[in-house]
């Protein structure tokens, strides 16, 4: 995700000028790339390296994915890859190290936001 991706203005609660919402979309786009990295190894354990098998199965981990960081998490314990249990205390926004010391504890995201994530 580059730095000329445009996001809503509600995505990240709570910030309000545009530098905030600049370094909050980094922050968001380093989580993104490291997330994925935690899911393709999950997924290469899980399957055994077997990219067939995990190819029918990343549909349904990037949707669950996805519904989380819009703060719905009802998939997340059977379909996100081990990065989120689904749980109040136990969610991607508590275990993410980055958006928790950025002060990212929710998303807002439109449609459109989905799409470019």
């Amino acid at each position: 995700m580059s730095k000329e991706k445009t996001f809503s203005p509600h995505l990240f609660p709570g910030m309000t000028t545009k530098k905030d919402r600049q370094e909050c979309k980094c922050v968001l786009a380093a989580d993104l790339k490291n997330r994925s990295s935690m899911i393709l190894k999950h997924m290469s354990e899980k399957f055994n390296a077997d990219t067939d098998q995990m190819k029918h199965e990343m549909p349904s981990v990037i949707n669950a994915v996805l519904q989380c960081y819009g703060g719905d998490c009802s998939d997340c314990a059977e379909k996100s890859a081990g990065t989120c249990a689904g749980g109040d205390s136990d969610n991607w926004f508590v275990r993410s190290r980055s958006l928790r010391e950025n002060g990212i504890t929710a998303l807002h995201p439109s449609e459109t936001d989905i799409q470019t994530m």
